[in-house]
């Protein structure tokens, strides 16, 4: 789906906010974070104070804005970005800023198809996946674990299938059916699954069909949505058994309205 700006959720309450006052050398790093531009420096601020949640959340926010629209992502991998967001993810795993900031990182990172492989390896995908597991509130951080998905799955799908992002996709879909960006993302994520015959299977197994019905009937006027979903239909409906089981759940109904 492509990268991912982080302004639309620069207002949410920053993780900052909370950071104890007494803590005067974190809240420098916070300051100087907040004002650089170079990735070396905001990674080696967040190594020096891995336990301050404001600097873990403005270093990550920091990342993914260098990371938005640049096409440095190879270069910022190869600076340490994925080993710095992931560690920051781990650490921080209850705060929800560090989350979104964290998988909004990931989102742009993963474009760039020649580190789909290392944000996998260097635990990017697991910390996506726990993230969604751990925030169930936040349409926020669904919606970009979610993308995250549906990047890494390009090429990377069967890591994502191993580790558990089908059911995890679907189960960020049903919790917030109302939510655009979460419906789009998973929709998105599920068409980018279903390519494989196997993997198809497990999607439709899992409700994807019908959490894709769901989605698009609605968000009908949602283009982003109807869209994606119409791609996964047509990826869910390889065979003629699950034709069967699309044109049964109103698969063909949602297309056609939509």
């Amino acid at each position: 789906m492509g990268e991912r700006t982080p302004a639309s959720f620069l207002a949410r309450k920053p993780a900052s906010e909370r950071e104890p006052l007494t803590d005067r050398a974190a809240e420098a790093a916070r300051i100087k974070v907040m004002e650089s531009d170079d990735a070396v420096e905001i990674i080696s601020l967040m190594s020096a104070h891995e336990k301050s949640e404001g600097v873990q959340f403005r270093g990550c926010m920091s990342l993914w804005h260098l990371a938005d629209g640049h096409n440095i992502e190879a270069s910022l991998a190869e600076k340490g970005v994925i080993e710095a967001v992931v560690k920051a993810m781990e650490r921080h795993l209850r705060s929800e800023g560090v989350q979104i900031a964290g998988c909004g990182t990931l989102v742009n990172l993963s474009v760039d198809d020649t580190i789909e492989a290392a944000v996998v390896t260097k635990g990017g995908l697991d910390a996506v996946i726990r993230a969604i597991q751990t925030h169930k509130k936040s349409a926020g951080v669904q919606e970009l674990a979610c993308e995250a998905i549906v990047n890494l799955a390009t090429n990377q799908a069967s890591a994502v299938v191993k580790r558990g992002g089908v059911e995890a996709v679907i189960g960020s879909m049903n919790l917030f059916p109302e939510t655009e960006g979460v419906q789009e993302s998973g929709c998105g994520a599920l068409w980018n699954l279903a390519v494989s015959e196997d993997h198809e299977k497990l999607v439709v197994s899992k409700g994807g069909i019908e959490a894709t019905v769901k989605g698009m009937g609605a968000h009908r006027s949602c283009v982003g949505v109807q869209e994606q979903g119409c791609g996964a239909l047509r990826n869910l409906a390889r065979d003629d058994d699950t034709k069967a089981k699309v044109a049964d759940l109103g698969g063909i109904e949602a297309v056609l309205v939509g």
